[in-house]
């Protein structure tokens, strides 16, 4: 297993503290990109999303297009935004996503341009968003996190029904995966603050 993979086992795992540790080790002899977005991550998850924000903010400028920089640093503003309850965390959440999703179409950083637009007050664009990320979606059912924004989309749309029987395939691909199953269920604990979330 190569350092990168490790570092994602442990996120897996939900061993965010370690994962930020030897992350950390690591950046100081390397410039891999991947490294930093998990140090970024784990450094959030850690529970210190200030420190990760001004570290992930400057890998942002450098890869403007980078999905995977721009979904993590939008997420890192989200747990600002749920620590602090301002509404200006929110709003950056939304445009780091949404300014992503409009270079790369990429479905991680649409299905979160619609979620915190529709918690920014601005649901119609929300469910706009959600629209677009259907489109853009392969058609697999194999694919966790494709099946997720699915449900996900479904859900901000209302449609109860898809967005459930999406939710349970997802749930049955995590398998034991408690990270993603960690992540859904704290999107939804989220969503459920701004619209009916079904038990």
């Amino acid at each position: 297993m190569n350092n990168t993979a490790h570092l994602e086992d442990l996120i897996r795992r939900g061993h965010y503290a370690q994962a930020r540790t030897r992350a950390q080790e690591m950046l100081l002899t390397s410039t891999d990109l991947r490294t930093k977005q998990i140090y970024a991550f784990a450094l959030s998850r850690s529970g210190v999303p200030e420190a990760a924000r001004d570290f992930l903010e400057s890998v942002a400028r450098e890869n403007p297009e980078d999905a995977e920089t721009n979904g993590i640093l939008g997420g890192i503003y989200k747990e600002l935004f749920k620590k602090n309850q301002s509404s200006t965390f929110a709003i950056l959440a939304r445009d780091t996503y949404d300014k992503n999703f409009k270079q790369t179409r990429s479905y991680y950083t649409g299905i979160n341009a619609a979620t915190m637009s529709m918690m920014a007050g601005q649901a119609r664009r929300g469910k706009e968003l959600a629209q677009e990320v259907l489109t853009v979606l392969a058609d697999t059912e194999e694919d966790f996190w494709q099946t997720a924004t699915k449900a996900e989309a479904y859900l901000l749309l209302k449609e109860r029904g898809k967005s459930e029987e999406s939710y349970l395939k997802a749930r049955k691909l995590a398998a034991s995966d408690w990270g993603k199953i960690s992540s859904v269920y704290n999107q939804l604990w989220l969503l459920k603050h701004y619209l009916p979330v079904p038990p």
